[in-house]
């Protein structure tokens, strides 16, 4: 993916200004931590509430999307599926489908959501 090809998941409208950090070392999954500016708590996210930030997330295979329906292509190579991520359930088994574990504003810096992912050598596209 070039960095001037962004995901677009449907009906949410996507942040920009953030960056994120993907951690590999447990158990085979990724834990990827984005963070948000502060300019995004003045944009209304603080009134509004930290569950409506989520997280356009996409990939090469079969994962639930927050609607709680598989996400699936339609088979062919390279077919990537792109869908918001449901909430982990409170002890996320390793190797399951990619969730959002945790949302907080940190007030010096801005939004962080962490979520976790499977493992392994391929690496999705997403974006908060």
């Amino acid at each position: 993916m070039s960095t001037k090809e962004l995901l677009d998941c449907a009906g949410y409208n996507e942040f920009t200004g953030a960056t994120y950090t993907v951690d590999g070392t447990n158990t085979g999954d990724k834990l990827v931590t984005y963070l948000f500016d502060w300019h995004t708590l003045f944009a209304g996210w603080i009134q509004t509430g930290l569950q409506r930030v989520q997280i356009c997330y996409s990939a090469p295979y079969t994962y639930p999307g927050r609607t709680g329906f598989p996400v699936t292509g339609n088979g062919s190579a390279g077919s990537w599926e792109t869908a918001l991520l449901p909430e982990c359930p409170k002890n996320p088994a390793p190797g399951s489908s990619p969730c959002i574990l945790q949302r907080r504003i940190i007030l010096t810096k801005g939004i962080e959501v962490k979520y976790r992912i499977p493992g392994g050598s391929l690496d999705p596209k997403m974006r908060g």
